[in-house]
């Protein structure tokens, strides 16, 4: 999210409509993700089931 936040900032500063766009796009997309990841990471596990 980070880099996404920096590309979104650049292409925005120097006019790159094309690095905008891709890096708008793709936030929703890496934010969605991410947030997968993070839920099933917090979600409690049976004894005895493995972790991944």
């Amino acid at each position: 999210m980070c880099a996404n936040v920096a590309f979104i900032a650049y292409g925005a500063g120097a006019g790159l409509l094309p690095v905008l766009t891709l890096h708008l796009s793709l936030a929703p997309v890496n934010l969605w993700r991410l947030r997968q990841l993070t839920e099933r990471d917090a979600a409690p596990r049976a004894i005895g089931t493995p972790g991944r």
